[in-house]
């Protein structure tokens, strides 16, 4: 039977942002698809936390028996190919083969796909897992002892192993503390939820905003190395908004798991991405990645609105990369 593989690269953000991809493109292409952990390039605890989101789909398979195959061969990149340099879209598919494994980090839809449908399928695809029990309470009881989480807005500041990137680097695409401090300023004594994967940022933070109401995660219950980083996505997850780093997958996938709007900085000012509006209803989640899920019709001119970097209808008919105007890095993608 014909199989699309994941092939896990990086972080936890990456993971998910992979199989995501790889899982509405074999749903659309009427094909099976699993997660090989035989080919994973991720470390071995995020290994195992995907392989408890997903048991029915990891598994192993003997090297060589499948093609793993270059993610430019099989994707037309829209914006910056080597990080992941937009919350929604990045690629299309160009001729995808029935049977084959791909390390990639990107988020991308079939060619004959809208953004629409993409964004409302991987919203379904988010709301279909079926998270650990204890973890799925310890999230409630959070949002139960920290007041209503739904009323805060949740902020996610990258701080660590993205300074070092070249490409976030060069096209400056990491957000500076001063912009998350200066945001979370406008928004008075409001609740916020602050993640970061930097110490020294949740201690900056709360002393540059002494009259914010900043809200901290603890440490969840059960092995904190392996599920630490899910328990504060979903977290995360469960705010209002989310203010997050411009090219971290952390960011963008915790939007996903309930479809709240994300805000990014980008070309030194803060971008909405209406995330919400693309939001399966309810009586639909479990239905994930099947065509005829019913779902909320939304303008094409409300995508057009936001996510006005994507390319036009009419480019995306041909077969060649972008053009030069495009910033185009061909190198092995980086962590976010």
């Amino acid at each position: 039977m014909s199989c699309i593989h994941v092939c896990l690269n990086c972080q936890l953000g990456n993971c998910l942002r992979n199989t995501a991809s790889i899982a509405i493109l074999a749903d659309h292409l009427g094909v099976d698809w699993d997660i090989d952990l035989a080919q994973s390039e991720s470390s071995a605890s995020v290994n195992k936390v995907m392989a408890a989101l997903f048991p029915g789909r990891a598994t192993s398979h003997r090297p060589g028996s499948y093609p793993v195959v270059s993610e430019m061969a099989v994707l037309r990149f829209l914006d910056v190919h080597g990080t992941t340099s937009h919350p929604l879209v990045e690629a299309v598919t160009r001729r995808p083969r029935r049977n084959f494994g791909m390390h990639h980090i990107y988020a991308f839809r079939p060619s004959s796909m809208t953004d629409e449908e993409y964004l409302r399928r991987k919203l379904a695809f988010y709301q279909a897992i079926a998270l650990p029990g204890w973890l799925r309470e310890e999230v409630r009881c959070f949002a139960r002892t920290r007041g209503i989480l739904g009323d805060a807005t949740g902020c996610h500041i990258r701080h660590t192993d993205n300074l070092t990137d070249t490409i976030k680097r060069e096209l400056k695409l990491n957000t500076p503390v001063a912009a998350f401090i200066s945001r979370l300023r406008k928004l008075g004594d409001a609740p916020v939820l602050l993640c970061s994967d930097d110490a020294r940022v949740t201690r900056l933070v709360p002393k540059s905003l002494p009259e914010a109401s900043i809200i901290l995660p603890n440490v969840c219950s059960e092995d904190p190395q392996l599920w630490q980083p899910l328990y504060e996505m979903l977290l995360l997850g469960h705010t209002r908004r989310l203010i997050g780093s411009m090219a971290s997958t952390f960011s963008y996938e915790a939007c996903f798991w309930r479809g709240i709007d994300l805000e990014i900085f980008r070309n030194r000012k803060w971008d909405c991405h209406k995330i919400s509006e693309f939001a399966p209803a309810k009586s639909t989640a479990q239905t994930c990645l099947t065509k005829s899920a019913a779902v909320a019709v939304v303008p094409k001119r409300t995508i057009a609105r936001w996510h006005t970097d994507l390319l036009t209808a009419a480019w995306l008919q041909r077969s060649a990369f972008p053009t030069k105007d495009k910033k185009v890095c061909n190198c092995r993608p980086r962590k976010p």
